[in-house]
């Protein structure tokens, strides 16, 4: 695969990401975040301002999520416990909260992804509001609320390259200051900003080297099959997708040079598969028109190419003889990695439908390497993550169990 990097920036995994956004959170120094499309960079944010949420005790309010009766809530500094488990706060409200009727400015943090593509310079500095004899600017409700003094939270500039260099200019204060018109964000307010390179080929506007000089910068790696797996197995991701990934790592992620030359709509990255993972979690894939069933909605988000690996993975998934392996699992010593990856998700969609089967599926454990089965118990602990751990503790397999109960604590 043909990446090219930018100049003189240093890369970091997404382990490192998480690192260095708390780093900016703890500093107020600006971060910006490069990489390539569909990687996860503006996820990474939003996962990072959850974590900061919980580390700070504090309800995390996603804005760009939330109701309009929690964002009129916030900025009255005055949240009742009826808005709590609305969309935009994601997580567990922290358990000092839990049986507060309301909490303020001071308990919350809120993440807001702004897009500097799709405003106006108006936006930033605000409206101006006769008063009078002078003029005093209102300023965008979202930067009222960042601007509370109590207020913590994480302000994601996304997209700064799509801005129009009129835009750019105007966000240097936002940046450097951390000033929007005539107000200053909290003491407690970090500001960061993600964006894709010009190699990519986005239509992106250089930006100027000033608006650069205002931030510290770091280059995000494409994730690994392995990183990407291990997180898609806690995110949800069909495990279909996981099997065929984990067996054909090079397909997690197009040759943007390829892409560029074929002006290819539907090309593979982590985002592509992700949202291929939602088109067909509900569907079956036994039969072989199912099977093309599924390859259509995989080619609409990853494209062709590799959605015709995926079928022939199906296919390969759809001819195993689960109930005969189950009886037999010394059988599995013979399959090739394709076998092998096919045998881990087809066994964990039969746990989903069959509980009482978990100590026939441990008996296989004892046959696969270590990798392979806990990526096939964690794939099955997502269909019952609150009993799963019990109901490992209480099969009969009780020792085969043990051994691998330690990759579930918590």
């Amino acid at each position: 695969m043909s990446i090219k990097k930018n100049f003189d920036l240093p890369e970091v995994s997404h382990k490192e990401l998480r690192e260095e956004l708390i780093d900016a959170f703890d500093s107020l120094v600006p971060l910006y975040v490069w990489g390539m499309p569909g990687i996860g960079k503006s996820y990474a944010c939003a996962e990072v301002a959850q974590e900061l949420a919980n580390r700070e005790r504090r309800l995390f309010v996603d804005w760009n999520r939330s109701s309009r009766a929690v964002k009129h809530a916030v900025v009255n500094g005055r949240i009742p416990k009826e808005l709590f488990g609305q969309r935009g706060n994601a997580g567990e409200v922290p358990a000092h909260l839990a049986d507060c009727d309301e909490v303020g400015a001071d308990q919350v943090f809120l993440f807001a992804d702004y897009r500097l593509s799709q405003r106006d310079p108006s936006d930033i500095t605000g409206l101006p509001c006769l008063d009078h004899s002078f003029v005093e600017w209102k300023p965008a409700m979202v930067f009222y609320a960042l601007s509370m003094p109590a207020m913590a939270g994480l302000l994601l500039l996304d997209e700064i390259p799509q801005a129009m260099p009129v835009m750019q200019n105007a966000a240097y204060q936002l940046i450097q200051d951390r000033c929007c018109g005539e107000i200053s964000f909290s003491d407690k307010v970090a500001v960061v900003a993600a964006g894709n390179r010009i190699t990519d080929g986005g239509h992106q506007f250089q930006i100027p080297p000033a608006l650069a000089n205002r931030f510290t910068h770091v280059e995000l790696t494409p994730p690994g099959a392995k990183a990407w797996s291990d997180w898609a197995i806690d995110h949800g991701v069909d495990g279909r997708v996981v099997g065929f990934l984990n067996f054909m790592p090079a397909s997690l992620l197009a040759d943007m040079t390829d892409v560029r030359k074929n002006h290819a709509m539907a090309w593979a990255s982590p985002r592509a598969w992700d949202k291929a993972s939602a088109k067909i979690k509900s569907l079956p894939a036994a039969t072989n028109a199912q099977i093309s069933r599924v390859g259509r909605k995989v080619a609409s988000a990853v494209g062709l190419a590799h959605s015709v690996m995926f079928e022939a993975f199906l296919k390969t998934s759809s001819k195993l003889d689960l109930a005969g392996l189950l009886k037999h699992p010394a059988d599995v010593k013979a399959f090739d990695l394709q076998m092998k990856w096919a045998l881990i998700s087809a066994v964990a969609e039969h746990y989903r439908e069959d509980k009482k089967a978990l100590d026939d599926i441990l008996g296989l454990c004892g046959h696969l390497t270590a990798d392979f089965a806990v990526s096939m118990l964690r794939l099955m602990r997502r269909h019952d993550a609150v009993q799963f751990a019990g109901r490992l503790v209480k099969c009969k397999n009780r020792n085969v169990a043990l051994d691998y109960l330690k990759y579930f604590e918590g």
